[in-house]
């Protein structure tokens, strides 16, 4: 499998888990340092991201100016996934004694719910200024519009996270659609 690879890709994978493990080591053994930097989700949000689009966002070369805003874009909204579940955990976290972006800002739910729909906007405006993303963007806004809103939905906490990291899907199913083409 690592034959296909280009060395660059390679190095750039090798550094994306570098840093995941750096991260996976703080939150391990410096897990109170969320307490005074509640940015565990944020964090968390944009390594994914950042896995997500690594190859693609290579590939794009240098005309990839349009799709690195929208590689932002679903940083961001990963992210505003992490910190939504943080909002709907928040009382099993400080039962538990782990610190969150949540525990921190208790009342963080309405600012998270606002950039949700920044981001659906900022993508649809997106659609306007980069025609040829538009597929990409279509999705954002959709997963934007509806993590905001699962924050209004009536289902049980477990369920709402699952559907919440199953929003960020939409992209899937964008490709699918091109290969069923």
């Amino acid at each position: 499998i690592v034959k296909g690879l280009e060395h660059q890709i390679i190095l750039c994978g090798l550094f994306l888990g570098a840093v995941a493990f750096v991260y996976l080591a703080i939150n391990y053994s410096f897990s109170r340092l969320w307490q005074t930097m509640p940015l565990k989700e944020i964090a968390v949000g944009f390594l994914f991201a950042a896995g997500v689009v690594m190859v693609p966002l290579w590939r794009a070369g240098p005309a990839a100016s349009g799709f690195l805003v929208t590689a932002f874009l679903f940083g961001s909204l990963c992210s505003l996934n992490c910190l939504s579940i943080a909002v709907w955990e928040r009382e099993l976290d400080e039962k538990q004694g782990k610190h969150s972006f949540a525990t921190r800002y208790p009342g963080a739910g309405f600012h998270i719910r606002l950039f949700c729909l920044i981001v659906a906007v900022a993508s649809l405006i997106l659609s306007f200024v980069f025609p040829n993303l538009w597929p990409l963007t279509a999705c954002l806004v959709v997963s934007g519009v509806l993590l905001f809103a699962l924050h209004f939905g009536s289902c049980a906490r477990d369920e709402r996270t699952a559907l919440a990291d199953l929003i960020l899907l939409t992209p899937l199913f964008f490709l699918i659609g091109e290969r069923l083409r």
